[in-house]
């Protein structure tokens, strides 16, 4: 549970709502009335958010920045299986970046998927709510 701009977009549970709303995480704050988001360092005042390394509430996920081994394998064929900016290598079952640029600019433009939290209000903080399966 990561949230880098306070334009990211967040689902947003309000208590009197039937249906959560989709809004940025500054929008769903004003909706909410509360001032922090779990787990992270907001600055409304900057206009920031961070994450907040001394957090170990729930919905901590983790996400790899690279590969730890570049061949498709067991190990990590679960990593990069949505993945359209990822490609593999003819010949040698290795991993690499669709049309060789950065993966963080090439993700960007071909993924169409893209994980948004759901929040809800939880004794003043927009806290995540599980996920569900």
């Amino acid at each position: 549970f990561s949230l880098e701009s306070l334009g990211d977009s967040v689902w947003f549970d309000a208590a009197d709502e039937d249906f959560p709303k989709l809004l940025t995480v500054t929008e769903a704050l004003q909706a909410s009335g509360a001032q922090q988001v779990a787990g992270h360092l907001v600055d409304l005042g900057g206009g920031s958010i961070k994450p907040d390394p001394l957090y170990e509430g729930e919905c901590r996920y983790i996400v790899a920045d690279a590969a730890d081994d570049d061949r498709i394998g067991v190990y990590n064929c679960g990593q990069f299986a949505n993945d359209l900016a990822i490609v593999p290598v003819d010949g040698d079952g290795g991993l690499a970046v669709r049309e060789g640029g950065a993966y963080a600019d090439v993700a960007d433009e071909v993924n169409l998927l893209a994980i948004k939290h759901q929040l809800k209000l939880d004794g003043g903080v927009l806290s995540p709510l599980a996920p569900r399966f």
